[in-house]
C-alpha cells in the first residue's frame, strides 16, 4: 500500500512542479507572452490607473455602447503595445479592488503577477495547513490536489482574484465559527463582496445555521466596504461601475464566451435566439435563484431537524456551495470554491456510507469541471453551453440528496476507512 500511495504521488508532483515551472519561466523569459492575462488586462491596469491619478478612465463614459475604445480600452492597447487588435479591455470590478492592486503599480508587470501568483500558492498551503488540522486531510495532498483541480489552476495562471476573494475568506471564517468566533467571521466573510457573485454562500451560511451574530457582522462587514467602494475614489466613480460597467455587462454574455460560462442560468442565456427580450434574461435568473432557494430550504430544513449539531455547519457549507452555479453568475475559474466543498466532503467526519457517496461526488465532480475547463481552454464552440449547466444541476441535486441522507446516529469514519 505504501509503494502504492507513493507512485500515486508521483504524477501529482510532477504535474505541480511542471505548471509552477511554466507559470515562473514564462513570466521571466517571455513576459510579453502574458499580458492578456487576466491580471495584466484588469488588476494591475486599474491599480497602476489609481496609483497615477487616471482613475477617470476606470470605467466606461454613460454613452457608452460597448467597452471597445471606452478611454481603458485605448489606455490598454497603449500601455501594451503588443496586445492583439481583437481584444478589448474591461475592469468590472469595484473601486475598492483597483485601490487595493494599486500596491503592485511600482512593480513590473510581468513581476507583479508573480508576487500576486505567490501570494495565492501561499494561500493555498495555509488551506492545507488549516485541512490537516480541521478535517484530517494531509497538508500536502491539499495542495497537489488543489494544483490538479483546473479551476485552480486557472484562476493561478490567469492572475484572476477567485481565491483570494471567494476561497481564502470563506475557508478562513468558516474555521473561525468553528472555534464560536462569529463576529470576526461574519467581518471576514464581508470580503467576499469584492467578488459580489460570491456573496450569497456567507449569508446562506450564516441564515441558515441560525447564526445571527455572524450575520450582522456580515452585513455591517459589507456597509463599511460598500462605503469604502464609494469614497475610495470618488461617488462619481463608484456611480460609473455601479450603473454603466453593469450595463454594459451584459454584452460579455454572447456566443463569443459560451465556453467560459459556469452557471446554469448563463449556459441557457446562451442558447437564447438573439431576438430574445432583455428581460428574458432577468427571468432565468430569477426562476433559477427560486428554484435554488426552494431546494436549499427543504435540505436546510431537513438538516436541522435530523442531523447533529457538528455536522450542520459542514453540511450547510456543502450545498451552499454546490447551489451557487445554480443561481449566481459564474465563469470556469470561479468555480475554484467547489473546491472547499470537495475539500469537507473528504473529510473523515462522516459515517463510513455516506463518506464513500460524497467520495464518489467529489470524484466526478472533480473530473467534470477538469474536462469543462479543457473544452473552455481549447477555445471550441463544439460542445453545447448546455452540458455544462445539466452538469452542475447534477452535482447541486446530488449534494442535496447526500445532505438529507446524514442523521444524528451516525458515527464518523475511522481512519482505516480513509482513502490511502
Amino acid at each position: 500500500m505504501r509503494a502504492l500511495a507513493l507512485i500515486s504521488w508521483i504524477p501529482s508532483l510532477l504535474w505541480c512542479v511542471f505548471f509552477l515551472s511554466t507559470i515562473v519561466g514564462t513570466e521571466i523569459l517571455v513576459p510579453n507572452s502574458r499580458i492578456s492575462s487576466d491580471f495584466h488586462l484588469n488588476f494591475y491596469s486599474a491599480g497602476y490607473l489609481v496609483a497615477h491619478n487616471q482613475t477617470g478612465i476606470l470605467y466606461p463614459p454613460s454613452n457608452a455602447t460597448t467597452f471597445i475604445n471606452t478611454p481603458f480600452d485605448q489606455f490598454l492597447h497603449q500601455f501594451y503595445p503588443t496586445l492583439s487588435k481583437n481584444l478589448y479591455g474591461t475592469f468590472l470590478y469595484t473601486p475598492l479592488v483597483a485601490v487595493l492592486f494599486a500596491v503592485f503599480a511600482p512593480l513590473p508587470a510581468n513581476i507583479a503577477l508573480l508576487v500576486f501568483q505567490a501570494i495565492n500558492l501561499a494561500g493555498i498551503a495555509w488551506l492545507g495547513l488549516k485541512a490537516e488540522r480541521a478535517v484530517g486531510i494531509d497538508a500536502r495532498k491539499v495542495f497537489l490536489g488543489s494544483m490538479l483541480f483546473f479551476p485552480i489552476a486557472g484562476t493561478l495562471w490567469l492572475g484572476q482574484v477567485s481565491m483570494l476573494f471567494g476561497l481564502f475568506p470563506l475557508v478562513a471564517g468558516y474555521y473561525l465559527l468553528q472555534k464560536n468566533k462569529s463576529i470576526t467571521a461574519g467581518l471576514l466573510w464581508s470580503l467576499m463582496s469584492l467578488k459580489p457573485q460570491f456573496l450569497p454562500v456567507p449569508f446562506v451560511i450564516a441564515i441558515a445555521t441560525g447564526n445571527f451574530r455572524c450575520l450582522w457582522a456580515l452585513i455591517v462587514g459589507c456597509a463599511a466596504l460598500l462605503t469604502l467602494n464609494v469614497f475610495c475614489l470618488t461617488p462619481a466613480i463608484f456611480s460609473q461601475w455601479l450603473f454603466d460597467t453593469t450595463r454594459l455587462a451584459n454584452a460579455m454574455f454572447t456566443a463569443n464566451v459560451s465556453h467560459l460560462v459556469a452557471c446554469v442560468p448563463g449556459t441557457i442565456i446562451m442558447c437564447l435566439p438573439e431576438s430574445a427580450p432583455p428581460a428574458s434574461r432577468l427571468i432565468i435568473f430569477a426562476a433559477a435563484a427560486g428554484m435554488a432557494t426552494l431546494a436549499m430550504l427543504f435540505v436546510f430544513w431537513h438538516v436541522k431537524k435530523n442531523a447533529a449539531k457538528k455536522d450542520r455547519l459542514a453540511i450547510t457549507t456543502i450545498v451552499a456551495l454546490l447551489a451557487l452555479p445554480v443561481y449566481s453568475r459564474l465563469f470556469n475559474y470561479d468555480l475554484a470554491l467547489l473546491s472547499f466543498a470537495s475539500l469537507l466532503m473528504f473529510s473523515n467526519q462522516w459515517s463510513a456510507k455516506i463518506s464513500h457517496s460524497m467520495r464518489q461526488l467529489t470524484i466526478v465532480m472533480w473530473i467534470g469541471l477538469n474536462l469543462q475547463f479543457v473544452v473552455a481552454a481549447s477555445g471550441t464552440h463544439s460542445v453545447s453551453p448546455l452540458v455544462t449547466g445539466l452538469m452542475l444541476t447534477v452535482f447541486c441535486a446530488w449534494g442535496c440528496v447526500l445532505a438529507t441522507k446524514i442523521d444524528k446516529e451516525q458515527a464518523p469514519v475511522s481512519e482505516e476507512q480513509t482513502l490511502p
